[in-house]
């Protein structure tokens, strides 16, 4: 395929989840790539990514679009998750080489279990646009805990605890740090949870349906406990406090000699600790900021804006699937159907134990939205 340019077309929909986090421009600046044509059903929200994009064409109607424009990529953009499936199973159809999709992958493990057998099936590649594994200073960490720090005894991840906080913030952003913790300690074994609303457990009247497709939610306060191979064990807390925010959100790595604390990725603030356990005490060690030049500066050598450092990330994501079409193999910086369907185990498993009374073993047998046990009246 050398010297093949890759056609690539996006599916947006505005006020129903836009285009994800600027999903649209993920190919702006790939080479070998380029951007054919847009979907949007709002005309507004179509002719302004027709602009960001430069696209060719804009069509009001998606699968139009993938019969006259018979694209290699197509870019699932909105937010809203419970309309993925059905978008990724009309590209498939269409006969697309690779799909890149915004988070979360699907609202149920139902649903991303079909997504992944017409995958395999088709042997079309999709990549997850978790902020994860694309980002140097996970790898950075990755080097430092093996080589350093080591090894890796305890994960400690946070919510935003902002007004989403508990299961909202948990399925929301929690999906980034249990991918960034199964790249760190591998697949769970197994978890345990408790989910509650002002310090009691959830009652059936307590479910609601979370925004942008999600499904059922219920909880303003998540706590779980994952156990990985050798001795390694991982917490999640999304709870209220208050100093909420993105400063607070992000992944802390223990290792016997150190700990590293990953910040609000892709933003990214990064520090690190120069003992494995850590005192309030200055004198006993100080927390010190790590940057790394390659994420931190433009080509220029200008600090990354917000909105840059996201560019950054959809590029690296946009950039990987590219060479994996064109190259083939395996890689370490992304995130694939497999890895968005442990990340979404990790999500719902807490509520699993939580309204079974037991750890949960991975993978869980249940693949529904787990609130759907919780019946009316049956925890009341």
């Amino acid at each position: 395929m050398n010297g093949t340019v890759l056609r690539v077309a996006v599916v947006g929909h505005t006020n129903r989840g836009n285009f994800g986090h600027a999903m649209d421009t993920a190919f702006a600046r790939v080479p070998g790539t380029r951007i054919v044509a847009i979907a949007d059903p709002d005309e507004k929200g179509r002719n302004a990514s027709l602009v960001r994009t430069g696209a060719g064409n804009a069509y009001a109607d998606y699968a139009l679009m993938l019969r006259q424009e018979r694209p290699d990529i197509v870019v699932i953009g909105p937010r809203y998750c419970d309309a993925h499936e059905e978008l990724i199973m009309e590209a498939i159809g269409s006969g697309v080489r690779g799909i890149l999709c915004e988070k979360p992958l699907a609202p149920t493990l139902g649903s991303i279990d079909r997504i992944h057998r017409a995958c395999r099936s088709s042997g079309t590649t999709l990549l997850m646009a978790h902020r994860s594994r694309e980002n140097p200073y996970i790898h950075w960490a990755q080097r430092v805990i093996q080589e350093e720090i080591g090894p890796l005894r305890v994960m400690r991840g946070h919510g935003k605890a902002d007004h989403r906080v508990g299961m909202e913030d948990t399925v929301v952003l929690g999906l980034h740090v249990f991918d960034q913790m199964a790249f760190f300690a591998g697949t769970p074994q197994w978890c345990t949870g408790h989910v509650t609303v002002d310090g009691r457990d959830i009652l059936a009247s307590d479910v609601r349906d979370g925004p942008e497709g999600i499904g059922k939610i219920a909880g303003n306060q998540v706590n779980a406990y994952y156990a990985f191979a050798n001795g390694v064990v991982g917490h999640w807390e999304s709870t209220k406090g208050d100093r909420p925010g993105s400063s607070w959100y992000g992944l802390e790595l223990h290792g016997e000699r150190g700990i590293i604390a990953l910040r609000n990725l892709p933003d990214g603030e990064v520090y690190r600790y120069p003992h494995g356990h850590w005192m309030p005490d200055p004198e006993a060690g100080a927390w010190e900021r790590v940057t790394i030049d390659e994420w931190d500066l433009d080509e220029n050598g200008n600090v990354r804006t917000s909105s840059q450092r996201t560019d950054e990330s959809n590029r690296r994501h946009a950039t990987a699937l590219r060479d994996l079409l064109v190259h083939g193999g395996t890689r370490d910086d992304v995130s694939t159907v497999r890895e968005a369907q442990v990340a979404l185990e990790m999500t719902m498993g807490p509520v699993v134990s939580h309204l079974s009374g037991c750890r949960v073993e991975f993978p869980m047998d249940v693949r529904t939205n787990p609130f759907d046990m919780l019946q009316t009246g049956s925890q009341e």
